[in-house]
């Protein structure tokens, strides 16, 4: 298994710090083994952890790039749809079903689009 895009950021931030792998999880309070789940995307991190990694280290992104990171990094996202209209589940649901399907520049547009 690859490295995640958040595997790569916390593999930067500890050749930057000089720390290894174990010196980082004990900063974190996690064991090493859940660290590297978490950068293999075998694992979650958590929005506590998030924020006492936030915390730790001085990070070159922010926290909302962080939590897009955290997102975009697991093999698996969830989504609750305690507050979401009927319109608002079926449009997810239906993009989640199509999104391999659709060409790049489909893609391209439709990130542009929501990212305004």
């Amino acid at each position: 298994m690859s490295v995640t895009p958040l595997g790569r950021l916390l593999r930067n931030v500890r050749q930057n710090t000089q720390e290894l792998l174990k010196d980082m999880a004990t900063t974190l309070e996690i064991s090493v083994a859940q660290l590297s789940a978490i950068e293999l995307g075998k694992r979650g991190m958590s929005a506590e952890l998030a924020d006492k990694l936030m915390s730790s280290y001085n990070l070159p992104i922010n926290k909302e790039e962080l939590s897009h990171l955290i997102d975009t990094s697991q093999g698996v996202y969830k989504e609750h749809f305690d507050n979401a209209t009927e319109k608002q589940r079926d449009a997810f649901v239906m993009f989640a079903r199509k999104y391999k399907e659709l060409p790049e520049s489909e893609l391209d547009d439709w990130l542009d689009l929501l990212q305004k």
